[in-house]
């Protein structure tokens, strides 16, 4: 159904980080990012079928001894795109993150284990916004996941098996007040590897090997998928419901996500892609229908892209 189309060279050799490949299209611009330690290596693979490939940058960040790198994202602030990565030293207390996210078109978040920090850029100038409100269930509790959809909701979830879903509002630029639309309790014992809002869905992957499908509306667990039999390593979804899940299993596997009445859910698997001794550690669809999607592996220089073979 998919096959293996191309494979890209970088000049970084990737890391070992869950969810290590980020993607943003736009325009003339189809952009991919991945890191090691201490470089990150950005590609610019075009937007039509006829895939050209050129890497723009290879930045220098840390350097091993005392700076390394714990996660980037390519974004959108005030129509301009952006690679932010967050490293050791940008967090004063060396905590690990867990998330980056577009809040809106001129903000985003930076989610360690303990607290969500929000920052904005404001008359050209990057500023630290002052947000207050705690969006953790219970401060005992480490964040494991955070997420936006980039325009009035976000969802954190954390070591206790929990996921709290919250509305903002923008009272004034870069000035939120977060509202508590739904808490929800899945169990103890699951621990999220990743997390993403899709339509009026929760979707998180899990250490397990499970995808769990959530109502937003009511905190409901639609569905819960046993993907693989190792640890989500990274998932995407594409806006017509495919779904591509990653783990350690050097599996790649794609569902189709199809919505009926009652919040039923019917889940399809169509097809499984093995790697051979490969750690899979990325995967991102790269258009809209999900008929294209590229991955990374652990210690690879190399970003694979698969194509859907329409015959």
């Amino acid at each position: 159904m998919y096959e293996l189309t191309d494979s890209l060279s970088t000049n970084v050799s990737v890391s070992a980080n869950l969810n290590n490949l980020t993607h943003l299209s736009y325009k003339n611009g189809n952009y991919l990012a991945v890191h090691d330690c201490t470089r990150v290596s950005v590609l610019n693979i075009g937007t039509d079928d006829n895939n050209w490939c050129k890497e723009i940058i290879v930045e220098q960040i840390g350097d091993d001894n005392r700076t390394f790198i714990q996660r980037i994202k390519l974004i959108r602030i005030n129509d301009k795109t952006f690679l932010t990565a967050v490293t050791s030293q940008n967090v004063k207390t060396a905590q690990t993150i867990f998330g980056i996210s577009t809040i809106s078109k001129c903000s985003f978040g930076v989610a360690t284990q303990s607290k969500v920090y929000f920052f904005g850029k404001i008359h050209n100038n990057w500023k630290f916004l002052d947000v207050q409100q705690e969006l953790r269930s219970n401060t005992r509790f480490s964040i494991y996941s955070f997420e936006s959809d980039g325009k009035e909701k976000c969802a954190v979830a954390e070591s206790n098996g929990t996921v709290t879903l919250w509305k903002y509002e923008e009272s004034s630029k870069c000035n939120f007040t977060f509202i508590k639309l739904i808490f929800i309790d899945i169990h103890p014992n699951t621990k999220s590897t990743g997390l993403l809002l899709y339509n009026n869905l929760v979707v998180l992957g899990t250490v397990s090997g499970q995808i769990q499908l959530i109502s937003i509306e009511t905190g409901v667990l639609l569905c819960e998928i046993q993907a693989h039999v190792r640890c989500i390593t990274a998932f995407d979804i594409a806006q017509d419901g495919l779904l591509v899940t990653t783990s350690e299993d050097s599996h790649i596997r794609l569902f189709r996500l199809n919505s009926s009445e009652n919040e039923l859910l019917d889940v399809e698997h169509l097809t499984q892609i093995t790697i051979e001794d490969e750690m899979i550690c990325g995967v991102k669809f790269l258009n809209s229908e999900g008929s294209q999607f590229a991955t990374c592996s652990y210690e690879s220089s190399l970003i694979k892209l698969f194509q859907l073979n329409q015959q």
